[in-house]
């Protein structure tokens, strides 16, 4: 059976000589990360300079007085150049989530790398958005600090193919963050990389967890404000300042999910994580 496709309006980011600059692509794919893959492409062979695609929306159709740059995969001959200031890039979202097109007065252009705390009340939380060049980086820097690693917790989104069922998996009692971090950067694309996925390393000793939601967002929970105090101290060396507000793609803006094509599809990382030793332990 065939899958359904989707055409997208993807806007893709990158440099010409010192400016930045925007080139505009109409693709049709079974899958946004197919379209995106298809535009970032098509932008490289085109001389622009480190492409990334910075906003993706379904339409209904390509636009006339577009140029087909191959089967699937519309352009126009026009570009957008704009000045970047010495040292201050766009923010760029990571993998698996991208903005689609407002049509209002959110700007996802404000958000910016930063974090929030709250200690309001059990379990105190620290929320970090972090840029796509740094993410991977920052995060397993981020579990290498953790007191300990005893487990890996992936959630399967219920919005991945309108399932409308969340999948929770566990994995055995590693008690190793060389495990973990093993485990993570194995399955990166699957995981790290996939916008229909969350998961959390537990540090049950300590009570505290370090998750990435379905965002990318990264957060740390804690029942003790010393191991919350002691992230934030980690987090800034790292170069990550608190901020307010503290703006997530989630609150407020359109946007999209996405896989890198390199990832298992759903029914694939399930049968992967069982065959990895992995439990369902819920179905939401």
């Amino acid at each position: 059976m065939s899958q359904q496709t989707h055409t997208f309006r993807i806007l893709i980011d990158g440099r010409h000589n010192a400016d930045g600059c925007i080139h505009t692509y109409w693709a049709t794919a079974d899958q946004l990360g197919h379209a995106i893959e298809l535009a970032v492409n098509a932008a490289r062979t085109r001389q622009l300079v480190n492409p990334v695609a910075c906003e993706a929306t379904i339409v209904d159709e390509v636009p006339s007085g577009t140029v087909q740059f191959e089967p699937s995969l519309y352009c126009t001959d026009e570009s957008h150049l704009y000045p970047i200031a010495s040292g201050n890039d766009p923010f760029q979202y990571p993998v698996g989530i991208i903005p689609s097109d407002n049509g209002d007065d959110a700007d996802p252009d404000e958000i910016k790398e930063a974090y929030s705390i709250d200690i309001d009340e059990k379990p105190y939380d620290v929320e970090v958005v972090v840029d796509r060049r740094r993410i991977e980086d920052l995060f397993f820097s981020l579990v290498e600090q953790l007191p300990a690693a005893s487990a890996l917790e992936v959630r399967i989104c219920g919005h991945w193919d309108n399932t409308q069922r969340t999948e929770i998996w566990l994995s055995p009692d590693w008690n190793s963050k060389r495990t973990v971090i093993d485990y993570l950067t194995t399955r990166k694309n699957d995981l790290l990389c996939s916008g229909f996925v969350e998961f959390a390393v537990y540090c049950r000793p300590q009570k505290c967890t370090l998750r990435v939601d379905d965002h990318k967002t990264i957060a740390f929970y804690s029942e003790s404000k010393s191991d919350l105090s002691e992230f934030v101290i980690n987090i800034e060396r790292l170069g990550i300042q608190r901020h307010t507000p503290f703006l997530t793609i989630a609150r407020g803006f359109r946007h999209n999910h996405y896989r890198p094509t390199t990832s298992l599809d759903r029914i694939e990382l399930v049968k992967t994580l069982e065959s990895d030793g992995f439990r369902l332990v819920d179905s939401l």
